[in-house]
């Protein structure tokens, strides 16, 4: 019996496109290859994602590494935020399963100036009942440590609990320890996902 719906934040709930948000700021198609790869696939995001650098520091070395690129690598850095967006119907979805009695959680990889600045836009991200976000733990999906983290502070049973992640490798990671794992692919396909599993939202 499912009890627990987990949902991760970018690409489930909230929309990140970075190609189409340094389109939306003028940055020429080539330029904005560059930066995307810079930046956003670079190791410097997955060291803001875990909390062990701080927005300066990575700034500061992202201008290191491409200093003609200053000026637009600050600009990014203070507005990305900015591109995330709800997804259809899955901020409703997440108040159906609370309305319904169900604990909803959050478990994502996030930076800290990114979180602070959704959790304060978004009201519907502080409606759940907890959350691990990687930044605040110094862990980061899949590793294993970040679902264990979640299950322990909030004493949850991984089969009553349910992942909901738009990468296959986080959901696998989840179901290695006995939690339930949705790959999200749009929220109609999520509902009928989670009806199958018995939650009470027909």
């Amino acid at each position: 019996m499912i009890k627990n719906i987990v949902f991760d934040i970018g690409r489930v709930l909230l929309d990140y496109q970075p190609m189409a948000f340094l389109e939306h700021l003028g940055v020429a198609q080539q330029e904005s290859i560059i930066l995307n790869e810079l930046i956003f696939k670079n190791d410097l995001w997955l060291q803001l994602d875990r909390g062990t650098i701080t927005q300066d520091e990575a700034i500061r070395a992202y201008c290191t590494m491409a200093p003609i690129h200053t000026e637009r690598i600050q600009q990014i850095m203070h507005t990305w935020p900015q591109m995330l967006t709800p997804i259809d119907g899955t901020a409703e979805l997440l108040r159906e399963l609370i309305a319904k009695g169900y604990d909803v959680y959050l478990l994502s990889n996030f930076q800290e100036d990114g979180f602070h600045y959704i959790y304060n836009k978004f009201p519907f991200l502080g409606k759940v009942k907890g959350r691990i976000i990687s930044y605040e733990v110094k862990l980061l999906k899949p590793e294993p440590s970040i679902y264990t983290c979640l299950l322990e502070k909030y004493h949850l049973a991984a089969a009553e609990t349910v992942f909901i992640d738009d990468l296959k490798e986080n959901i696998e990671a989840a179901i290695e320890l006995g939690i339930k794992g949705i790959v999200f692919e749009n929220t109609k396909k999520t509902r009928e996902k989670l009806i199958n599993m018995g939650v009470d939202i027909a």
